[in-house]
């Protein structure tokens, strides 16, 4: 394996699952172990990386490869191939569906292609060229041996938001006021279409894994089979319309993946956090601090929330938040990504001693 120490990782995430103490909370940090020589890593070569690290199955796998030999993997840190075709992509699994790809902002995004909600029929597309992607790249991560990596599982997550996908977001929020039944009806579709996906992707993923799940932006490995839920689109809608629309979803998916995180995309969603909280199933909430909105440290009380609901916590804050958040936070069911603030391994490992000393604290 890539570090000699994985197996106590492995300990510490049950237990983040479990919401019990272990030796330390989760801690994750991936940086250039030569920061001052960066240009010698892939990303910063071809013009068209992005597109390459999301469809080209083997520019993935050198690259991840690179990225084992590059890169510090500090605390539980994990190298991982991530299966990113655009999020909630399950959309671009449908007999009508429009994307783009820009390099040089690393991004993919759909274009709206229906005119009229009530007038659209929503289709699983086996030779869906995405769908196609997806099952080409697993196929050849499989067929790899002496695997120093994990491959993640998909970005298919909330099916409100690949309608958004399909529909436009703006357009989406009048039908749910004009149109309910309808939205209701293309839901049920793109559920279907997510479950069924999933599903055949998994046991692949597993196959790969042995056994394992990761959802590698958030540094998150589990022993068995997990899923990322979101509802990006909710911090635009009441909770009225969160509890008619969104949460029926999250109580199926929740229900269906067994174990699951919720990727909590700012204050905006603050208001849905009860009836979020309230998802058995949901176990983990990771908190996102949103660019323009207060950091992690802020909100301290929503976080203290969410632990005495009995859900975990998995927080991105900067290195310099540390030591307010180990002071306030219950240690057990914690997990820490630390983006920013830290530059080197030496900085990384003083982090992990850091938490070491608060969690036994």
């Amino acid at each position: 394996m890539f570090r000699d120490d994985w197996q106590e990782s492995e300990e510490r995430f049950c237990k983040l699952w479990k919401r019990e103490r272990a030796d330390r909370s989760c801690v994750s940090m991936t940086l250039l172990k030569k920061p001052e020589n960066p240009v010698a890593f892939p990303y910063y070569e071809p013009d068209d990386y992005f597109r390459r690290m999301i469809t080209d199955e083997e520019f993935m796998y050198h690259t991840v490869m690179q990225t084992v030999d590059k890169f510090y993997f500090a605390g539980d840190a994990f190298p991982c191939v991530n299966l990113y075709l655009g999020t909630s992509g399950h959309c671009g699994y449908t007999k009508n569906y429009k994307y783009g790809i820009a390099s040089h902002t690393n991004t993919l995004w759909f274009d709206p292609v229906m005119d009229n909600i009530t007038d659209f029929s929503i289709e699983f597309d086996p030779q869906s060229e995405l769908f196609q992607i997806t099952k080409r790249i697993l196929a050849y991560m499989k067929d790899k041996g002496g695997r120093d990596f994990f491959v993640a599982n998909t970005d298919n997550c909330s099916s409100l938001d690949a309608l958004a996908n399909l529909r436009g977001s703006a357009e989406l929020l009048l039908d749910m006021l004009e149109e309910p039944e309808a939205v209701h009806v293309h839901m049920k579709r793109l559920q279907s279409i997510l479950h069924k996906t999933e599903d055949e992707f998994h046991e692949e993923i597993a196959a790969i894994n042995g056994g394992a799940t990761c959802t590698s932006w958030m540094g998150l490995w589990h022993p068995g089979r997990h899923h990322q839920l979101q509802c990006d689109i909710s911090v635009m809608i009441s909770p009225d319309m969160f509890e008619e629309f969104a949460l029926p979803e999250l109580k199926e998916n929740a229900a269906k993946f067994e174990n699951t995180v919720y990727h909590l995309d700012g204050e905006e969603q603050i208001r849905h956090l009860d009836m979020i909280l309230s998802v058995d199933n949901i176990d983990i909430i990771q908190w996102t601090a949103v660019a323009g909105q207060p950091p992690t440290s802020h909100f301290l009380e929503t976080l203290k929330k969410i632990q005495k609901a009995g859900k975990g916590l998995l927080l991105m804050p900067n290195a310099s938040e540390m030591p307010f958040l180990l002071e306030n936070l219950d240690p057990a069911g914690v997990m820490y990504q630390i983006n920013g603030g830290i530059g080197t391994p030496e900085q990384a490992d003083e982090m992990v001693e850091l938490v070491t000393r608060k969690t036994v604290l």
